[in-house]
């Protein structure tokens, strides 16, 4: 709401300290815990390269093992900023929670707030994905999280990925 207010008044939002690989990240585990926790689809998850392929970075034919979709991202997202998400989105890229109007709109803390908050927080969506997939695919699922820079243990949206 105060980000609303702010932009209404024409002043800038406070910065966003999350990065975009932590929206990334939610993103991706989301989809796998909506896979997993759906007994219709729950028999996926046991393959790799089917959660690779709901990756957001997923490049359509070599990210489909840990070490290689892990490479692009740690390749990948240290470059990615919300101004750049922003445009992309602001031109018509699909994203949940945001129209492009919107996007146009906000500047970049909150549309970066924005979408951070339609996830919940990487450290508990890995604990409840960890629920519903063996050990071997959730450690070939937090080489890829390390990778995009969590930390096993920091809290959605105000601390790091």
């Amino acid at each position: 709401m105060v980000d609303a207010c702010r932009r209404v008044l024409g002043l800038p939002c406070p910065p966003e300290d999350a990065t975009v690989a932590e929206w990334v990240s939610a993103r991706w585990l989301t989809a796998l815990l909506d896979l997993a926790a759906d007994p219709a689809s729950s028999g996926l998850l046991p393959d790799f390269a089917a959660a690779a392929a709901i990756h957001p970075l997923f490049d359509g034919t070599s990210c489909r093992r840990p070490e290689v979709l892990a490479h692009r991202c740690a390749a990948t997202l240290p470059q990615s900023s919300w101004a750049r998400v922003r445009e992309l989105v602001g031109e018509g890229a699909a994203v949940e929670c945001m129209s492009p109007e919107h996007a146009r709109w906000m500047d970049d803390p909150f549309f970066a707030r924005s979408l951070l908050g339609c996830y919940r927080g990487v450290t508990d969506l890995v604990d409840d994905l960890s629920l519903f997939v063996d050990g071997a695919f959730m450690e070939a699922v937090e080489t890829v999280l390390v990778a995009s820079g969590w930390l096993g243990f920091a809290p959605h949206h105000g601390g790091s990925l």
